[in-house]
């Protein structure tokens, strides 16, 4: 009896062990990408997709969006790996400079997700944004030399810097997923890896606004050609909520579209802002000249603008006093080449190619 209760007893061991092991293997260190590692970071802010990397394609050079705003990416020296796209550490970058002002930017009170999957031995830039002024904005998304996931925002005057736990090299695939909840004065960034809060930051923030950012990088940072990322990057995805409620109103152009080439025509520029904010401008005539950033106004702005012939869009921007920028308002002008007839000229001319007409004109005149 005793022999069999001693055999019962290790079969079941044996069947716990086994069990054991399959649990640990499901959520130990060979960690897969499942939905559910980000499932308790999943929020309404989440709502606004901007970009979505897949880094699927297995083959090419392009880096496609699959958000259905066309921000593609070029593939630069990085090759396909198992699961995503491979990076050597050394020169290789997803450059995403189309795209980064305003689209990818990233203003003060705007909210703000930024999420990726990787698999790493080693370290480097995940996502990157900056000014090409390294004094100017930026944000940094990088995998640490201790396996810890790091970011850095702000600008010279200021830094916005939050990390999570360590560890997360450990050439496994691992799920990133980074929160800034905008505010004018006092913004949150919190950091969730594999789905659980790993760090939270509720502070000061100088002035920042998405039209600073001209360059974004996957792979790199974003200005300057280092902090290269060794490993593999998979599914990044953007989203931008940036409460269109308090924008200004896109701006409405005004004025003479169908007039002569070289004379002065006044443009009307029309936004509102729903917090009663003041307006300022910013506008691209088409024609290579700009106006930047008008003096703020309640009001309409006016500007008189003289174009050459040919056909022309004007853009323009509207801000208000608090930073927050509107999306573009466009206005296309055509100017017909300015032609002045002088008859006397023309009338000249058609005597001298015909003499015997002069005779005939003064009978018919009576003259």
């Amino acid at each position: 009896m005793r022999n069999i209760l001693i055999r019962r007893s290790l079969v079941c061991g044996i069947v716990i062990l086994f069990l054991g092991l399959c649990i640990t293997s499901g959520t130990g260190v060979d960690i897969e990408k499942t939905s559910n590692q980000l499932a308790p970071a999943i929020s309404p802010m989440m709502a606004g997709e901007l970009a979505w990397w897949k880094l699927d394609e297995g083959s090419g050079t392009t880096a496609y969006d699959s958000s259905g705003n066309s921000y593609d990416g070029t593939i630069v020296g990085a090759t396909w790996g198992s699961g995503g796209l491979s990076f050597d550490g050394t020169n290789d970058y997803v450059d995403l400079d189309d795209h980064a002002q305003y689209d990818l930017g990233l203003s003060k009170t705007d909210d703000y997700v930024v999420s990726a999957w990787f698999k790493s031995s080693s370290s480097g830039m995940i996502y990157s944004m900056s000014h090409t002024n390294p004094a100017r904005p930026y944000f940094d998304l990088a995998l640490a030399s201790n396996g810890a996931i790091n970011v850095q925002m702000g600008d010279e005057s200021c830094l916005f810097e939050l990390s999570s736990d360590s560890g997360y090299n450990d050439g496994s695939w691992h799920s990133v997923l980074i929160k800034f909840y905008g505010d004018m004065t006092d913004p949150t960034l919190e950091i969730y890896v594999d789905g659980s809060l790993e760090g939270s930051l509720t502070d000061w923030l100088c002035p920042m606004l998405d039209e600073d950012f001209l360059t974004a990088k996957l792979g790199r940072n974003s200005n300057t050609e280092e902090d290269y990322y060794n490993g593999i990057l998979s599914d990044v995805r953007i989203y931008k909520n940036s409460d269109p409620g308090k924008r200004p109103s896109n701006p409405v152009i005004t004025g003479e579209d169908d007039g002569n080439a070289g004379t002065p025509y006044t443009y009307t520029f029309t936004s509102s802002d729903p917090d009663g904010d003041t307006i300022s401008y910013y506008i691209k005539w088409g024609d290579g000249d700009t106006t930047s950033w008008t003096s703020a106004s309640s009001s309409p702005y006016q500007e008189d603008h003289t174009y050459e012939s040919g056909t022309f869009t004007i853009e323009a921007q509207a801000k208000d006093n608090t930073g927050l920028t509107s999306w573009w308002g466009t206005y296309q002008v055509t100017m017909p080449r300015n032609i002045v007839f002088n008859f006397n000229q023309l009338f000249l001319r058609f005597l001298e190619a015909h003499p015997n007409a002069f005779p005939m004109l003064r009978y018919i005149l009576g003259l």
